[in-house]
């Protein structure tokens, strides 16, 4: 199966995992979004990254026209993680474990406070203390989900390790 394919049908198990874990997790426990951090370890991780952003943004702006009340708010936030995802690819070497766990820690903070922003501007009374409360959650799950995805896959897209980038 090509890698188009396979990609989908990735976003579109954790699109469903995503809904389904609702029904699971107990109250007040945040569900991990996990298409935000499929998004994120898969454009971090590939230097042709435009398909992920792609199939990142529908499937976010999918999730925000079921469940969201501003559809689009999601989809403006998930393009400023990818935006800063190729900027720290840029900078930092994708293949280091620490980089990695980083960027992972960054991402949550990053989508939840342009998130916040654009509802904020859409006429949102949610403060940005009830919006941190969920910070925590959302980091170790985005620590774990990326550092897990990067594991995986880092032999497959990266064949030669090189040393260019910061460590």
């Amino acid at each position: 199966m090509n890698g188009r394919v396979t990609g989908f049908l990735a976003f579109l198990a954790a699109f469903l995992l995503q809904y389904c874990l609702r029904f699971f997790l107990p109250a007040g426990v945040p569900v991990p979004a996990l298409v935000l951090f499929l998004t994120a370890a898969l454009v971090y991780l590939y230097q042709d990254s435009l398909l992920w952003m792609i199939y990142g943004a529908v499937f976010i702006f999918a999730s925000d026209l079921l469940t969201g009340l501003w559809p689009g708010a999601g989809l403006l936030a998930v393009i400023c993680v990818e935006l800063l995802t190729l900027a720290f690819r840029y900078f930092f070497n994708v293949e280091n474990l620490m980089n990695t766990i980083l960027y992972a820690c960054l991402v949550p903070p990053v989508y939840m406070s342009v998130l916040w922003l654009i509802v904020t501007l859409c006429g949102s009374t949610y403060s940005y203390t009830y919006m941190i409360g969920s910070w925590p959650f959302q980091i170790v799950y985005s620590a774990v989900c990326i550092t897990l995805i990067w594991r995986v896959m880092l032999r497959r897209v990266v064949p030669h390790r090189q040393d260019r980038y910061f460590s």
